[in-house]
């Protein structure tokens, strides 16, 4: 197997058994051959496999591990037996730890995905979560739903929607936001406005 990336001989300034990796090949839109990356602790950390990348001064670390597509950016870390796959996208200052699975959806700002926790797209709509600001996520967050503020799912919770509504947990509240037509069942009046005038448009010529 030819491998993508290799492990530099740069430390990071704090965690010094931490490397930059250093691109061997051009592995996906804005990482190039001789491009450096993030840290990890060894190889077992990012696959060779697939597009998955570190960017900036994001890192990971212990036992986690980051495959097919995802990518860790700005200072996300990913530690414990966290696995970050699909398209899943961490940044910020976000943390995956223990034996959280991050399979799809955003992780960013301050939020802490933990325990058991799993983020990931639902099988119907394929719509996907985001956890974000100061949010915690201890449970099951699937399909579109965004959990902000500083809002906690804790363990054992379920919060999956399979419908094309967004669900918002906010820190004292749920909101549900609907598209025009799901909430009135007809298309948005300048929706429907255009599109006459498209037709009286076409009718003419």
């Amino acid at each position: 197997m030819n491998q993508k990336y290799e492990i530099s001989e740069i430390a990071h300034p704090k965690y010094p058994w931490l490397h930059r990796i250093r691109a061997l090949s051009d592995v996906r839109p804005g990482v190039k051959k001789g491009d450096l990356g993030g840290y990890v602790q060894g190889a077992e950390n990012l696959s060779q496999e697939g597009t998955c990348w570190i960017f900036d001064n994001a890192i990971a670390c212990d036992d986690a591990f980051v495959n097919q597509q995802a990518v860790l950016s700005e200072y996300a870390i990913v530690r414990g037996s966290a696995l970050v796959s699909g398209n899943a996208n961490v940044r910020g200052n976000a943390v995956v730890d223990d034996h959280a699975l991050v399979m799809n959806g955003t992780v960013r700002g301050y939020a802490h995905v933990a325990g058991n926790a799993c983020i990931c797209a639902d099988k119907v709509t394929e719509h996907e979560p985001t956890v974000q600001e100061h949010a915690s996520v201890y449970g099951v967050v699937a399909g579109n739903v965004c959990v902000e503020e500083s809002a906690i799912v804790l363990p054992g919770a379920r919060i999956e929607n399979p419908t094309p509504d967004r669900f918002r947990l906010l820190a004292t509240r749920i909101e549900i936001e609907r598209s025009y037509y799901r909430m009135y069942g007809r298309p948005e009046p300048a929706a429907r406005d255009k599109e006459s005038q498209t037709k009286a448009s076409n009718h003419e010529r």
